[in-house]
């Protein structure tokens, strides 16, 4: 029962902050403009040529204060067309680097962990890569220690340490 009514209740108010979130915006955006909207109003001229300056006044003090942002529509669509490419960009990225079928980066630090004295691989890029398999792997070979990295079968990977073998899988951790 009490279940029933924290879920009704946690209902209602997610109910009550969709429906007041549009009027917040709106009442916000409404009154940068307002001031001007009631400058339309006004029957003198001069009165009217006084409202308007000082309410372009405050919405130009608002802007360069960065309170208030005025972006025309052309402005608008292409960053939107930049931030969409960016984004394509980065994605189609992401996709060529895990698809790619053999990759050698620069290790950082090498950490042994667990009671088979596997070792941890923080890589140059930010990657951390585990060896999962027993292997004698070599370090200090060479300047920076490379590891390359190879796809395997069924999404399993296999890696070795400067070129040399043996090889041995790997699982990314991070």
């Amino acid at each position: 029962m009490t279940m029933m009514l924290k879920t009704k209740t946690m209902f209602l108010f997610a109910i009550g902050c969709m429906t007041a979130a549009p009027m917040i915006a709106a009442a916000q955006t409404s009154t940068s403009l307002a001031g001007l909207y009631v400058c339309e109003q006004i029957t003198n001229k001069a009165d009217q040529l006084t409202c308007f300056l000082t309410e372009t006044a405050k919405l130009r003090s608002a802007e360069t204060s960065g309170d208030l942002i005025a972006v025309d529509k052309e402005s608008f669509e292409d960053i939107k067309k930049t931030e969409v490419e960016k984004a394509e960009t980065k994605r189609v990225e992401k996709v060529k680097e895990k698809t790619a079928k053999k990759r050698t980066l620069a290790i950082q630090t090498a950490t042994t962990y667990g009671a088979n004295d596997y070792i941890r691989f923080t890589l140059a890029n930010g990657e951390v890569w585990q060896q999962i398999e027993p292997a004698r792997v070599r370090l200090g070979k060479a300047t920076p220690d490379m590891l390359t990295i190879k796809r395997g079968t069924f999404k399993s990977f296999r890696a070795t340490v400067n070129g040399k073998r043996p090889s041995f899988g790997v699982t990314q951790v991070k």
